[in-house]
């Protein structure tokens, strides 16, 4: 059997060994006849889900710390690629001068046009970066302000000391060294079932756990901030179990409480979602409010950073990947080949699109104004909360209070953006296929 101590949250003895087959009782000595008072002594089995804090060791800081992954090999498509290099023949080309030694020109000089562009720089097996075992340095560190009350102390009430107020801890006495007082936040897996007592999976499959210091050397265990058993998928309704990986806490001095962004994935690593949770102290607990996508993208390998004026930023890893479309030859003539009805040039058509492409040629091409409903005529209809009764209302029509809609019978709801001209039509393709005939007006001039 082994045992450890902890005195105020910070592990004294750890692994001891002793045989027997539990503890009876708990006898503790004093010594030089000094008086000490203990409360809230505990005996039994730990249920902080085998969590430990960092022991500084001399040859350096021993953690256990799960899988730090990222982008999959599967996120990260192929390498780049060219077309193969060809050569166009004409009526130019098959001209005598060009037949001897080439016409002088260097064949296949230079490389072929773009196919295919990646711009990572660096794979492995695993992906972007090996996967391995996380360290101190893979958690986030917060240093803490607030009113100085004492060694080690903590305030809770209110203050408006310091930008953090009362929610803080203090420095602790200058004249022994001591610094102010730091928060470390890094996720946990609970895997260790070696000893008794210990319960892995479900409920207790892992967290977001805490530790503190003051000095770098001493770690007090601040627990679980945030189990894996509240969190939720918001965007796809997959019921787990989850994960979380690089946590990253701020304090809002807007709302005036710790905000924590976090990785959310599951077992297979196909989510990539990102999550927040709010706590109203440093130590927790954290409450957990959304997993999304916040621009659309999936969330690996990401941090936060907060500027000297409060304001904070969400930072992580995207690869962006680029298809090109090479267009076939067309030497009738290519500047040509395309003409208004004016007979001057329509170079867009001409150049780009005289061979039709649908990959290239995308016929949705106002599709952003069409997401944001610009293409819809605007329209504001107040709808009655019990007949759910429709009224379409004129621009710039309002009731006596002032208001678009009667209030509180009846809500607002707004369809459409579009704003285009006095009829409100909205905006319009700027698109032409370049399969219609009525495109080219060009003619032979001999």
């Amino acid at each position: 059997m082994v045992y450890d101590v902890y005195l105020d949250d910070v592990l004294r003895v750890d692994k001891a060994s002793f045989v027997g087959g539990g503890v009876r009782r708990v006898g503790v000595s004093t010594y030089h006849h000094a008086a000490v008072w203990y409360d809230e002594v505990y005996v039994g089995v730990d249920a902080t889900m085998n969590f430990r804090c960092p022991k500084i060791l001399a040859d350096g800081v021993e953690m256990n710390r799960p899988l730090q992954t990222g982008w999959k090999n599967s996120d990260l498509e192929g390498y780049s690629e060219r077309w193969r290099m060809e050569r166009h023949k004409s009526h130019l080309s098959r001209r005598e001068t060009y037949q001897y030694n080439n016409g002088a020109l260097i064949p296949f000089e230079g490389n072929g046009h773009a196919k295919f562009t990646s711009d990572i720089k660096f794979r492995f097996a695993d992906g972007d970066h090996r996967s391995e075992a996380g360290g101190l340095y893979a958690g986030s560190l917060l240093k803490m302000k607030g009113k100085e009350v004492g060694d080690d102390a903590r305030d809770r009430s209110a203050t408006s000391d310091g930008p953090h107020g009362g929610n803080a801890w203090t420095s602790g006495d200058p004249s022994r060294g001591e610094t102010q007082r730091y928060m470390w936040y890094g996720e946990h897996t609970n895997i260790d079932a070696a000893r008794d007592g210990y319960e892995t999976g479900g409920d207790f499959a892992g967290g977001v756990a805490a530790c503190s210091t003051n000095d770098f050397i001493t770690w007090k265990n601040e627990g679980i901030m945030l189990h894996y058993t509240n969190i939720t998928d918001m965007v796809f309704g997959k019921a787990g179990p989850f994960v979380v990986e690089r946590p990253k806490v701020l304090f809002n001095n807007a709302t005036q409480k710790y905000v924590m962004w976090m990785t959310i994935d599951d077992v297979g690593k196909t989510l990539g979602l990102a999550g927040v949770a709010v706590s109203d102290y440093a130590d927790g607990p954290f409450d957990f409010v959304r997993s999304f996508y916040p621009d659309g993208n999936e969330t690996h390998d990401q941090t936060v950073y907060q500027d000297d004026e409060g304001k904070a930023f969400l930072a992580r890893t995207y690869y962006a990947t680029v298809d090109y479309v090479m267009p076939a030859p067309v030497m009738q003539p290519m500047w040509e080949s395309v003409k208004k009805t004016d007979g001057t040039t329509n170079f867009g058509l001409s150049y780009h699109r005289a061979n039709y492409e649908p990959n290239y040629d995308d016929f949705h091409d106002i599709y952003l104004q069409r997401w944001r409903t610009e293409d819809k005529m605007w329209q504001v209809i107040c709808v009655n909360k019990q007949t759910k009764v429709e009224r379409i209302i004129p621009y710039g029509q309002v009731n006596f209070d002032g208001e678009v809609c009667d209030d509180p019978i009846e809500y607002k709801i707004v369809k459409g953006q579009g704003q285009k001209g006095e009829d409100l039509s909205g905006v319009e393709t700027r698109f032409l296929d370049p399969k219609e005939s009525d495109n080219s007006w060009w003619r032979p001039s001999r």
